[in-house]
């Protein structure tokens, strides 16, 4: 069926086949399942025809398409124009889907389930866009977005499993909220490309299953939350510029959650709990960072932080026990580092503030045979350093102080070697 309006404002109802449609605002409504096209001007088209395949083409003009039931393959293409689509897609076999609401200012709401070995394909073309989507993708299917590149603001529900693949990319100045849990050998991709994005993103990632965020280059905030098991793999790179990242993270088993902001000054706030074999690395790239962390590693997981060159600062709270592994590299630079921490277990504490002029502020509780190594390399160093070894007394001081005196020259070695001159401050021991 097809209403139209003719210039004396006079609506007209029709039987529709394709080639009906006017130059004009049409209302077309379809019942049988075959092509509908809009063409020219604001064109309403509802597709009723329930579940199974759509032709739709809404042509140049700001259109609305309404799909009621499922669509099961073919294509929407509402040309460009400020453009509302709303359509339920259920792929499966080998079918494909594909939608494409090209240039203008769009709104897309859909819900997708993808099984098999279906292809479901979205593309809002250019301008700012808004997109809803809640997607289930299981089997080997694949699901694509990508809002082109302006200002968009995109809404996501993801389930993936078996060897699934999800991709998200979106433009330029973006806004993105999304929740993804992964698991199997299911592959979750979300790009916000250049920009200046805002991201607040909860992740789930089990078995060996790859989830990666990345928000390219600009001046990015992300927030997130993340909880890996397995052998799943979760990275979250913010690209460069001076970028703001906040993150409370869990690892277990075999997983690894990997955090880079690359270079720029950036802004980093963690909390991260690993457990197992795990792995979470921080990495802020080059640039005068700031960080705060609180950590806690149990078993023989590992965690390491990484602030590379420039002037950084550092606030840190560590906890390790059994065999885990606590790592922080400030690079070179005059870096400003107050650490605490508590090392038990046959767990290790390494701290590296590299060249520079750097201040270091360190204390700890130590129990069992666990380790702790402060090296600030070369420069005007000043540590102050406070501990309790609770399991060997005076041994603990003796061995720190080893390790300080190994690590920090003292002036006399400056004349001898013409390196700069660098000295310490050690803290109380408390029996």
């Amino acid at each position: 069926m097809i209403l139209n309006e003719d210039a004396s404002g006079n609506l007209s109802a029709a039987s529709y086949t394709a080639g009906d449609e006017t130059s004009g605002n049409d209302i077309i409504i379809g019942l049988s399942g075959k092509a509908l096209n809009g063409g020219e001007g604001n064109d309403t088209i509802v597709d009723l025809a329930g579940s199974g395949a759509v032709n739709i083409s809404g042509g140049e003009g700001n259109d609305t398409v309404t799909v009621v039931g499922e669509v099961a393959s073919g294509s929407i293409d509402t040309g460009n124009g400020n453009d509302t689509v709303t359509a339920a897609i259920k792929a499966t076999g080998s079918s494909r889907v594909s939608i494409n609401t090209g240039d203008g200012l769009d709104t897309l709401n859909t819900t997708i389930a993808a099984d098999d070995s279906s292809r479901v394909s979205i593309a809002t073309g250019g301008n700012d866009d808004a997109v809803t989507a809640t997607i289930n993708a299981t089997g080997d299917s694949q699901v694509n977005i990508d809002t082109g590149g302006s200002n968009n603001t995109v809404t996501a529900t993801i389930n993936a499993s078996g060897d699934s693949q999800v991709a998200i990319e979106t433009g330029a100045n973006d806004t993105v909220t999304a929740t993804i849990a992964a698991t199997d050998d299911a592959r979750v991709a979300l790009d916000t490309g250049s920009g200046n994005d805002t991201v607040t993103v909860g992740v789930t990632a089990s078995k060996a299953a790859n989830v990666s965020i990345g928000t390219g280059s600009g001046a990015d905030n992300v927030l997130a939350s993340v909880v890996t098991t397995g052998s799943a793999q979760v990275g979250i790179a913010t690209g460069s510029g001076n970028d703001r990242l906040a993150v409370a993270g869990i690892a277990a088993d075999d997983a690894s959650i990997a955090l880079d902001t690359s270079s720029g000054n950036d802004v980093l706030k963690t909390s991260l709990i690993a457990f197992g074999d795990s792995r979470i690395t921080t990495d802020t790239g080059s640039g005068n960072d700031s960080v705060s962390t609180a950590s806690i590693a149990h078993d023989d997981a590992r965690i390491e932080t990484n602030t590379q060159s420039g002037d950084d600062s550092v606030n840190a709270v560590f906890i390790g026990k059994e065999n885990a592994q606590l790592t922080l590299d400030t690079g070179s630079g005059n870096d400003s580092v107050n650490t605490a921490f508590i090392n038990g277990g046959n767990g290790s504490v390494s701290i590296n503030t590299g060249s520079g002029n750097d201040s270091l502020f360190a204390g700890w509780i130590a129990s069992g045979t666990s380790r702790t190594t402060i090296n600030t390399g070369t420069g005007n160093d000043v540590v102050t350093a406070g501990w309790i070894d609770t399991a060997s007394g005076i041994g603990a001081y003796k061995q720190v102080m080893g390790y300080l005196l190994q690590n920090t020259e003292t002036p006399s070695q400056s004349e001898k070697s013409g390196t700069a001159e660098s000295g310490f401050q050690l803290g109380t021991q408390h029996a």
